[in-house]
């Protein structure tokens, strides 16, 4: 950060930069410059350790020469998940403004703010969500929201503190969002995820606010017809939710296009204990994925695939009604030979409903 009194000898170029840097403190500032990314003194120390790239210098006229680490700007979809993998907030800022047209220095704003839970990919590659969530109180009811800004699912509930921590536990999202100054964050089912913690004031916790958002966004009168009207401490946190993510992100919404209720009492909460012994996605004796039951039944052939494989896995279902559901629905594939046709990889399998 910039030390008082040497403004007056900063070069244009990085009195821009630190007026950027003052509004997004919290965050690490990518800085377009032409081709490449930069960032500048604990940033680019930060960065350079993290990426394992050089850490150089930049002249700043009479306030001396600040640190400087940066990349090509086309290797961006390589290094963010890097930095997000490191629990960083980040602050892209682009140049908005055609530099042959500029007049002086180029015109740059921050057109993102990335964190885990907005990043759209992830670092280790594999085929799985990555849910934002946030959790607010209402009474003695907790309202959770869970939105993977990759695919668009959004979710909400309600329940006891039992209820919500074990959907928490079961969702394993990468980041939550808490009212300041609440502690949910200290809570013990909250620190075994470990998700990058987001505080907001207390005010932005309301229902009124909360809802209008929500109601704008699908641009209905009610949410009787996504079937949450009477989650409030629910609705809360997904209006919290939806009003971040647009903050942050220009656009970024528009994709999503409902709001799912979950309603466990159909399915089997599985803690993170039970899902770990079960060696479900991680392996206890190697810490990958190989030799577990993810790894031995998943034949998906898509990102979205193996998605749903694995969140189905995650939480089983107990109602026969909705077993039954799913059963027809997968032994429609085998009976229709046009859906079969339509992914190969089908034909060889068994039907469920086929007997030994």
């Amino acid at each position: 950060m910039t030390k008082k009194g040497k403004n007056n000898g900063m070069t244009p170029l990085m009195k821009q930069y630190y007026a950027v840097k003052n509004q997004h403190r919290e965050s690490l500032v990518l800085f377009r410059m032409g081709d490449f990314f930069e960032t500048f003194d604990d940033d680019a120390k930060d960065v350079s350790k993290i990426l394992g790239i050089t850490l150089t210098k930049r002249a700043n006229g009479a306030a001396a020469q600040v640190p400087l680490a940066g990349f090509p700007h086309h290797a961006l979809d390589t290094y963010l998940p890097k930095l997000v993998a490191a629990g960083r907030r980040i602050a892209i800022c682009e140049q908005v403004e055609d530099p042959k047209l500029a007049k002086g220095i180029v015109k740059r704003e921050v057109v993102e703010v990335v964190t885990p839970g907005t990043a759209s990919q992830s670092d280790d590659g594999q085929p799985k969500n990555n849910f934002l969530s946030a959790v607010t109180f209402s009474d003695e009811v907790t309202g959770l929201s869970l939105l993977d800004l990759s695919t668009g699912e959004f979710f909400v509930t309600e329940g006891n503190r039992e209820t919500v921590r074990d959907l928490f536990l079961s969702f394993a999202p990468t980041e939550i969002i808490v009212p300041e100054k609440e502690g949910v964050e200290h809570e013990a089912w909250v620190r075994k995820v470990d998700p990058f913690v987001t505080e907001m004031d207390q005010w932005t916790f309301d229902y009124t606010l909360s809802t209008d958002a929500l109601l704008e966004h699908f641009g209905v009168a009610s949410l009787k017809g996504f079937g949450c009207n009477d989650m409030t401490a629910g609705v809360t946190a997904a209006g919290v939710i939806l009003r971040y993510v647009t903050h942050n992100i220009k656009s970024a919404a528009a994709h999503i296009t409902r709001l799912v209720p979950l309603r466990p009492e159909g399915e089997m909460g599985l803690d993170s204990f039970t899902v770990r012994n079960l060696e479900l996605f991680t392996s206890l004796s190697t810490q990958g994925t190989h030799g577990t039951l993810l790894s031995v039944l998943d034949e998906t052939v898509t990102a979205g695939g193996g998605r749903m494989l694995r969140s189905r896995l995650a939480r089983p279902l107990t109602d026969r009604q909705s077993i039954e559901e799913r059963l027809d629905l997968v032994d429609g594939f085998f009976k229709d030979d046009s859906l079969s046709l339509a992914c190969p990889a089908a034909i060889s399998v068994r039907s469920p409903r086929q007997s030994d």
